[in-house]
């Protein structure tokens, strides 16, 4: 009986230290979940899901930045200042912000090494999202090999300086930026896979 009363207080206590490193860890905010992540030099594509926990940054509620965890990275995985994306489409209900849907910074220290995808409107806490986003430009703008993951924030305090606009804002994720050769031999081994199946 007492064995079984310690080992259940040991669980709790386990599951209590396991909550508090999440929360710790950025927890909070993995409400958020990017998958199938894509960047190549004309194209960005990712999943989202999950929930807006965190609260609210001090402005730009309606931003996703994608930064390479070293902001100030010169040269970094952007290679052009503010090209917005010739195309961008989202499947979720939340609309794309029509004059800018998505711009990439600058691969320079002055604003950062990062891409931004705008929203219509601002996102609220305790706000869903679910869909797919897909935007490609008309010129090379990214070097995909440059960056190995992006940090991914949402929002940024407008009245500070360059860069910690962008890092002031809520951590959500970070997302692993797959080497160009490894996207294309998934996505060669996805196409036999395939041509097997239907043979």
């Amino acid at each position: 009986m007492e064995l079984t009363h310690t080992v259940t207080t040991n669980a709790r206590a386990m599951t209590v230290a396991i909550s508090l490193f999440g929360s710790l860890a950025g927890g909070a905010n993995a409400a958020i979940s990017i998958t199938n992540f894509n960047l190549s030099e004309t194209s960005v594509t990712f999943d989202i899901s999950g929930t807006f926990l965190a609260t609210p940054p001090p402005g730009m509620f309606s931003c996703l930045f994608f930064a390479n965890p070293d902001i100030a990275a010169d040269p970094g995985f952007t290679v052009s200042n503010n090209l917005t994306a010739t195309s961008a489409s989202f499947s979720g209900t939340q609309a794309l912000r029509s004059f800018s849907p998505s711009a990439t910074g600058a691969a320079i220290t002055n604003y950062g090494d990062y891409f931004l995808v705008a929203f219509e409107n601002d996102f609220a806490t305790n706000e869903a999202i679910n869909g797919s986003f897909s935007a490609t430009w008309g010129t090379p703008t990214f070097t995909p090999s440059a960056v190995n993951s992006l940090d991914v924030y949402w929002g940024g305090n407008t009245a500070l300086p360059d860069l910690q606009v962008i890092e002031s804002g809520v951590l959500l994720t970070t997302v692993q930026v797959p080497e160009p050769t490894s996207a294309l031999l998934l996505g060669l081994g996805s196409l036999c896979a395939a041509f097997r199946r239907s043979r």
